[in-house]
C-alpha cells in the first residue's frame, strides 16, 4: 500500500510593499501633495502685499492684503513646512497659522529695531515677505519629497519606509528661516552709520513746550522759540517760515548751524483775522532749496482783541 504524504510547501514571507505603506494612518494621501496651489496664493499674497507698501498705497486699499501677509500667509507658510496637507484639519491649520504668524513678528520687533533703518513699517513688510517667501520654498520642497514617495511604482525594488508627517529635522525650520532674514537684515543694516538728519522744533517764550500759545488775540503778535539741532556732515544754512493756510505769516533767517550744533532763535508772527482751530504750519528750509526740509504744525484759536 502506497501512503502518499501531503508536501508542505513553504510560503515566501509576505513582502510589505509601498502600497500598505500609503495607507497607514497620519499620512497624506498622495492626491494633496500634487497641488501646490495654496503655496502659489500664500507667496503672490506676500508680493503684493510688499509692492503696495513699496508704492505707498492708501492704506484702505493694502489694509485686508496687508492683515492677511501679517497675520496669517507667514504662519501658513511655516506650518505647511512642518505639518504637510492631510495631517491637521482646517481650525488646526488656521489657529497655527496665526499663532506661528504672531510669533514670527514678536521674535523680528526687537532684533529689527537694533538695526540702522529702525523697526519701521518698511523693514517689518520686507522682513516677513522673506520669511513667508522662504517658508514657503521649503514646503514645496517637503510636499514634493512626500508625492515622489507616493508616486512610485509599487514594485521597486526596495521598500522604504515613508516619510514622517512630522518630521523632527524640519522642526528647526521656523527659527532657521526667521534667523536667516534676521541675520542678513543685521549684516546689512546694523553697522551701517544712521542717516544725520536735522532736528526742528518749536518752544514756548518761557522756553518750553507747555508754553505754545492755544489761544491768541487776532492781529497782536504772537512770539515762540524755533529749534534747530544740526545733525548733518557740514555747516548749513537755514530759514523759517511761518505761514497760515491763506497766507505767510512771518520769514526769519537764514540761520548758519555748525554740525553738531543747536541754534534757537525767537520768531513773531501775527493771525490776522479771528477763527477757532486755525492752523498755523512752521516750515524749515534748508540752504536754497524750494520744498521744506522740516514743518511743524500748531492749531490756535484766535480772538477778537
Amino acid at each position: 500500500m502506497t501512503v502518499h504524504r501531503r508536501s508542505r510547501i513553504k510560503k515566501a514571507p509576505k513582502r510589505r510593499t509601498r502600497i500598505e505603506h500609503a495607507f497607514k494612518p497620519g499620512l497624506p494621501p498622495a492626491s494633496s501633495s500634487s497641488s501646490n496651489v495654496d503655496l502659489v496664493i500664500v507667496a503672490a499674497g506676500s508680493l503684493l502685499a510688499l509692492a503696495m507698501a513699496i508704492l505707498q498705497l492708501p492704506v484702505p486699499v493694502r489694509l485686508l492684503v496687508g492683515i492677511a501677509a501679517a497675520l496669517i500667509l507667514p504662519g501658513y507658510a511655516i506650518g505647511m513646512a512642518l505639518f504637510p496637507p492631510g495631517k491637521l484639519d482646517g481650525v488646526e491649520r488656521a489657529a497655527l497659522a496665526f499663532s506661528l504668524s504672531i510669533g514670527v513678528l514678536v521674535v523680528q520687533a526687537p532684533i529689527l529695531n537694533l538695526t540702522a533703518r529702525g523697526l519701521t513699517a518698511e523693514v517689518v513688510t520686507e522682513a516677513v515677505t522673506a520669511v513667508t517667501l522662504l517658508a514657503t520654498a521649503a514646503a514645496f520642497l517637503r510636499r514634493r519629497r512626500l508625492a515622489a514617495w507616493h508616486d512610485a511604482p509599487a514594485g521597486t525594488s526596495s521598500v522604504r519606509v515613508p516619510p514622517r508627517v512630522f518630521d523632527r529635522r524640519w522642526a528647526v525650520v521656523p527659527f532657521g528661516l526667521i534667523m536667516v532674514v534676521l541675520v542678513a537684515f543685521l549684516t546689512g543694516t546694523l553697522g551701517a552709520a544712521r542717516p544725520l538728519v536735522t532736528e526742528f522744533f518749536i518752544l514756548g517764550p518761557g522756553g518750553t513746550a507747555g508754553g505754545l500759545p492755544a489761544r491768541v488775540a487776532a492781529g497782536v503778535p504772537t512770539t515762540v522759540l524755533v529749534g534747530i539741532s544740526n545733525e548733518e556732515a557740514s555747516v548749513e544754512s537755514y530759514t523759517v517760515v511761518v505761514e497760515s493756510a491763506s497766507a505767510r505769516l512771518a520769514t526769519a533767517g537764514p540761520f548758519t548751524v555748525e554740525s553738531g550744533a543747536t541754534s534757537t532763535n525767537p520768531i513773531a508772527f501775527t493771525i490776522p483775522a479771528p477763527g477757532n482751530s486755525q492752523e498755523i504750519r512752521i516750515l524749515l528750509f534748508k540752504g536754497s532749496d524750494s520744498e521744506p526740509y522740516r514743518s511743524l504744525r500748531l492749531v490756535i484759536d484766535a480772538f477778537a482783541p
